[in-house]
């Protein structure tokens, strides 16, 4: 019999710190799902109840076999690894350089977000780093977080084009209920993916350049990126990567672009 939701989010929290790190402390299952331990000790019961052979206990602890089978999680390093970050419980084990929220507006943000569920126009303030700020309607399309900032994807009515605008540069909204948004042009550069095709930057040894290769997991020494061309900028920021490219060392760089020529077009 399948497990329940909760009992699902129990086996995955047993299997990724049974996996990982082999050890299980019924206090830490316990403390993570603010349970009594006697409770901890029930989940970890009907656990082991379902899959018997996955641990074994020496003493008052409990670790995993050798052979350890996975049902709920999938192995993956990454999955691990933005687990941990997510997790309270092991904040002694990991750290991760803070990153400044920015200050967005929760009135701006709640009337954007409706305004792309029901498919309405909003009018904004709005002030791009090289302009003063502007009377913009826009009809909101998606949400996007990039370059570690908040973006609107929106189809602008006074450019007539669809353009990305940073919440936090918002500084009014309010919702349009008059204007049609509807039998808006298709957003090509949205909808359309170019392929970034990436290599170790020539310039460093040929130890160095397999390193990269190998980090990357390259097939030939090369990595392709499909990417959405409107998001090509904000990926080669996301990596690091700078475009044209600036007086950086081959240290820095690391990693350059093979076909320049398809992806320059959808720089800026």
């Amino acid at each position: 019999m399948a497990p329940h939701k909760h009992q699902e989010k129990h086996f995955f929290y047993i299997e990724m710190v049974g996996y990982w790190q082999v050890h299980l402390a019924i206090n830490e299952l316990s403390d993570t799902f603010a349970v009594s331990r006697q409770r901890g000790s029930e989940i970890f019961k009907h656990y082991r109840e379902a899959h018997p052979d996955n641990f074994y206990q020496a003493g008052n602890r409990w670790f995993a076999n050798s052979e350890f089978s996975c049902h709920y999680i999938n192995k993956s390093p990454h999955q691990y690894l933005n687990w941990l970050l997510g997790n309270t419980a092991f904040s002694a084990n990991t750290y991760r350089p803070q990153h400044p929220a920015r200050n967005i507006d929760a009135d701006i943000l709640r009337d954007v977000s409706i305004a792309l569920t029901r498919q309405q126009a909003v009018d904004i303030r709005y002030t791009a780093m090289k302009g003063k700020p502007e009377e913009r309607l826009i009809s909101p399309q998606t949400l996007v977080f990039a370059a570690g900032r908040w973006h609107i994807r929106a189809w602008c009515f006074m450019r007539s084009e669809y353009r990305d605008f940073v919440l936090t540069r918002i500084t009014d909204a309010e919702i349009d209920d008059l204007k049609s948004c509807h039998d808006l042009p298709i957003d090509h550069h949205w909808q359309e993916q170019v392929d970034i095709i990436l290599a170790p930057d020539p310039r460093l040894d040929a130890l160095r350049q397999q390193l990269i290769a190998d980090e990357y997991a390259m097939i030939q020494g090369r990595l392709t990126l499909s990417v959405k061309r409107a998001m090509v900028t904000y990926q080669l920021h996301e990596m690091g990567i700078s475009f044209p490219y600036t007086a950086l060392s081959e240290i820095e760089q690391q990693l350059v672009i093979v076909n320049k020529s398809d992806v320059e077009a959808w720089c800026f």
